[in-house]
């Protein structure tokens, strides 16, 4: 068996049929391709965003419990993260510590 053989005989057990996924992976981003959102979003958001569509294909027709498919998508969510980081004008939640004791909320930081 040539080593593409190996390969891919290999990335079948984790990814699944590639007919079944290109089919999963393809319908994911048409949908995304149609919301009203998409043509403003800057070429890194979209290419993130086709990439996390094309490891949820990956983990909807493939192994689920294959752990570098989720790390792939938290890896393409956390570039954006770090490119919206130095953007100005991005937003993010405010985090708070919260301290409870006995079931009563004694502090929030």
């Amino acid at each position: 068996m040539s080593k593409i053989a190996q390969t891919l005989a290999q990335r079948q057990k984790t990814h699944g049929n590639f007919a079944t996924h290109a089919e999963i992976s393809q319908k994911l981003k048409a949908v995304m391709y149609e919301s009203e959102g998409w043509q403003d979003l800057p070429y890194e958001h979209c290419e993130a965003l086709e990439m996390i569509a094309h490891k949820i294909a990956r983990i909807l027709n493939g192994d689920p419990c294959f752990i570098d498919s989720w790390r792939d998508v938290c890896g393409y969510s956390q570039l954006v993260v770090n490119k919206l980081t130095n953007f100005e004008g991005a937003t993010d939640v405010k985090v708070t510590r919260q301290i409870v004791k006995n079931g009563e909320l004694v502090d929030a930081k």
